[in-house]
């Protein structure tokens, strides 16, 4: 249940709708009941100072105005974050709309501008019921006179928030600060010196044969996993189950999704459970898809390498970014591949990390776009030599940057014209990993 909340709060917190509409909420419930309130308990209990005592001609002057004025701005708002979404799918990919949808500061200037709106009018058509002889709403409409004033000081911050989160630094690094982020929640453990790679032994001798294979009920990428629901599954049929795909992957109509050993329920019945187990949607998230983030700057990297464009010092921005995470990384343990029930009996079997998959996916693209960009490769070597000289590697890990570096430089020996380029290529990289 915790993994469909999290997977709905993320789909709501990344659009454009929620904040709005719940500021705008705010606004009518603060409208229905602060008036009738003010009148009945608090004006006739407190003698208003001359700034804010009002009349109800003047009032109804304030609230035409204000309503006006933020119903025009409200439009300009609109009008400049649907351009700034333009152009930055045109600049760096429509995946990166995903970072600026859930842009807080942008969501927040909308919603106070469609609240101050709303409680404006709602207000405004209140008033047309008042009397012209004693007024008592003097709170209510410096309440809209208030609620103006920080609109017009959130536009001016959103003006110079979106001039800055444009930038293609500023991209970039927004994306890798989710990336630590998700790194962080993912893999929060670090080896020590006496910690080596292990295999748990329990499920390895469990792995046997499979007797019965579930299928995909549904097609989408897999955003997130029910990690207790897939375990009570098992318990529930009396086995274990392997599965097949990690978050990230797509899945298809009728693919092998887990395969469980000598399972006792009924199959129809543990697939419809599987399935529900498994969120699917049109598009990666990074809440439980690290690979997700990544692939974000990989992304930038590669549109910045394109003959379009011809931007390396992006792309070299974006393989600083990556290195910086990888080097965090390196050190981290990978989650347990068995996940075991209150008994400690292995339940579950997932798809193991590792960090080679990480490695090749961050560099492989920029590697392979990078074409007759020798500062490319040379900055990719030296970000694979920074790695390798972490604390604490792994022999794996150790291999997968050596395999990664080799990859590189057989790259670059095909697609640099120059053979003294290659040379110091070659050299440099022994260099950085001596």
């Amino acid at each position: 249940m915790k993994t469909y909340l999290y997977n709905l709060w993320d789909k709501l917190s990344g659009s454009y709708w929620f904040l709005p509409v719940l500021c705008m909420s705010v606004a009518v419930v603060l409208v229905l009941f602060f008036p009738d309130l003010e009148a009945t308990l608090i004006y006739p209990e407190y003698n208003y100072p001359d700034w804010i005592l009002t009349t109800i001609v003047a009032s109804r002057s304030t609230l035409s105005v204000i309503f006006t004025a933020m119903l025009g701005l409200t439009g300009t708002v609109f009008s400049i974050t649907v351009v700034v979404l333009s152009l930055t799918s045109q600049q760096y990919g429509p995946r990166l709309l995903r970072g600026f949808l859930h842009d807080n500061p942008t969501q927040l200037t909308l919603g106070s501008f469609l609240a101050t709106t709303v409680y404006s009018l709602l207000l405004l058509r209140r008033l047309e019921a008042v009397p012209n002889g004693d007024f008592s709403l003097h709170l209510s409409v410096l309440i809209a006179v208030f609620m103006t004033l920080c609109s017009i000081g959130l536009l001016i911050y959103y003006i110079n928030h979106i001039a800055v989160m444009i930038q293609a630094p500023e991209v970039i690094g927004n994306v890798a600060h989710e990336c630590h982020l998700a790194l962080d929640r993912l893999y929060p453990d670090t080896y020590s010196e006496s910690e080596q790679s292990s295999v748990d032994e329990e499920a390895d001798d469990q792995r046997g044969e499979y007797d019965t294979v579930l299928k995909t009920q549904k097609s989408g990428y897999v955003q997130a996993l029910d990690i207790d629901g897939l375990i009570k599954v098992a318990k529930d049929s009396g086995t274990h189950l392997k599965l097949f795909v990690r978050p990230g992957d797509y899945l298809s109509f009728e693919q092998d999704l887990a395969a469980l050993y000598r399972s006792h329920g009924e199959k129809k019945k543990l697939t419809d459970r599987l399935n529900r187990c498994v969120i699917t949607g049109s598009k990666r998230t990074p809440r439980q898809d690290i690979g997700c983030a990544m692939l974000e700057i990989v992304e930038v990297a590669v549109r910045a390498l394109s003959p379009g464009i011809n931007d390396p010092r992006t792309a070299v921005n974006c393989i600083d970014h990556l290195g910086s995470l990888l080097c965090r990384f390196a050190t981290r343990k990978m989650p347990e591949t068995s996940l075991r029930d209150e008994k400690g009996h292995v339940r579950v079997l997932l798809v193991p990390d590792t960090f080679g998959y990480f490695l090749a996916l961050a560099f492989s693209e920029i590697r392979e776009c990078a074409s007759f960009h020798s500062t490319i490769y040379f900055r990719i070597i030296k970000v694979l030599g920074q790695i390798s000289h972490t604390e604490l590697l792994l022999p794996e890990t150790q291999e997968a940057l050596k395999a990664e570096i080799a990859a590189t430089l057989h790259m670059a020996k095909q697609s640099l014209q120059e053979d003294g380029v290659y040379a110091e290529l070659e050299r440099f990289s022994r260099e950085v990993t001596a």
